[in-house]
């Protein structure tokens, strides 16, 4: 009968010698990857939550208010923007939990996924806190008010974008509108799921991180540093008024060329404008809150009747029986018009009843890139005869 041998006393020391060197090896990888895969949850959310801002500007000519830090998770508009309708002159997003930054010039709390149609878990990060949104008060405001492009959302614009990231060392992005911040996994600044206003302690971050949380417009997008005095591990991006409008400026929503929407909007428009024709009898409507003669003519010459410069004038939305988002162009300026000499109910010989105008892409009337859009007397008719 053979008899067998167990381990030696050396065998096994070895052994574990071998796993307790192998043990560190594979609990190092799988917590590097497991912190990959958190950092990677992170930026993609990041990225949804600046595509739902995108879509949001597209469809509202501005960005929303960010949602108060303070309200429990059981309240009726937890996760929702501090103030809609949009922000006007002498209204400020600062209703409590949204911190006021230099002067009503810049808001700070947390993204408003509510507002924005996400799911509340696209609006944590990878380590369970609640991203930080910071928005220019310019961004913000009622683009169907007649504000000048620099104090609204619009095209490549930097005046309305106060916000700054540097580095640590010099500013990477100036005329930032918006910005969203993870707090990383240390998670010092974050607001966290673990009730009402739960933050954990900013000044416990490094010096760089504190400018994350503080209350100036410029923030930090560093280098990884685990500790010291320069302990950085947040994750920042942001958007310039280009980037928050890119929608806007390209397609209708996602879904239509801008060169198409344009003319679509518009035709809208004086489709609305012949019913209104048609149920006051035949009178175009009349010019309310003319703005004053463009430099330029925006009527098709007719000798008859179109010589000098036009007076360009405001929709009247509330006689329309329309909103204020139904008067907005690609680029989230509300459209003007122009009336010919002679209204349909005359005699006059003018070829064209009105003309649309889009200021385009740059949001600024009597520009190289203005959008004329002119209806032929006979084409409005045709519409008045529909309803």
């Amino acid at each position: 009968m053979r008899r067998h041998r167990g381990f030696t006393l050396a065998e096994i020391a070895t052994v574990m010698v071998i796993v307790g060197l192998i043990i560190p090896m594979v609990w190092g990888f799988l917590t590097a990857q497991l912190l990959q895969s958190r950092v990677d949850a992170t930026k993609g959310n990041q990225e949804l939550i600046k595509q739902a801002l995108q879509r949001y500007a597209a469809a509202n000519g501005r960005l929303p208010c960010p949602a108060p830090v303070n309200l429990a998770s059981t309240a009726a508009n937890f996760g929702a923007a501090s103030r809609e309708p949009p922000v006007d002159a002498g209204v400020t997003c600062n209703l409590g939990g949204v911190t006021n930054i230099a002067g009503n010039t810049v808001y700070r709390g947390l993204v408003p996924w509510a507002t924005l149609g996400i799911p509340e878990s696209q609006a944590l990060d990878g380590f369970d806190g609640y991203y930080t949104y910071y928005v220019s008060r310019a961004a913000i405001r009622n683009p169907s008010a007649l504000l000048t492009p620099a104090q609204r959302l619009s095209p490549g614009s930097s005046i309305n974008g106060p916000i700054i990231v540097n580095n640590g060392v010099t500013n990477i992005a100036t005329g930032v509108v918006a910005a969203i911040i993870s707090h990383g996994i240390n998670g010092y600044g974050a607001y966290t799921y673990h009730g009402a206003g739960a933050q954990k302690p900013a000044a416990n971050g490094g010096a760089r991180e504190q400018e994350n949380t503080n209350n100036n417009v410029t923030l930090t997008k560093a280098d990884y540093a685990e500790s010291g005095t320069n302990q950085f591990d947040d994750i920042v991006i942001w958007l310039s008024a280009d980037d928050a409008l890119a929608l806007s400026a390209t397609t209708d929503g996602g879904a239509k060329p801008a060169s198409q929407a344009v003319r679509e909007r518009a035709f809208n428009l004086v489709t609305v404008m012949a019913r209104d024709t048609k149920i006051n009898g035949g009178a175009l409507q009349s010019v309310r809150g003319g703005i004053g003669p463009f430099t330029v003519n925006y009527f098709p010459v007719n000798a008859a009747c179109d010589t000098g410069a036009r007076t360009i004038s405001s929709f009247d939305t509330s006689n329309l029986g329309i909103t204020a988002a139904d008067v907005l162009d690609p680029w989230s300026l509300p459209y003007r018009f122009s009336r010919g000499r002679t209204d349909l109910n005359s005699s006059g010989t003018c070829s064209y009843v009105i003309t649309i105008v889009s200021a385009g892409p740059d949001g600024a009337f009597n520009t190289a890139d203005d959008v004329q859009l002119p209806y032929s007397t006979t084409t409005y008719t045709g519409l008045v005869a529909k309803f």
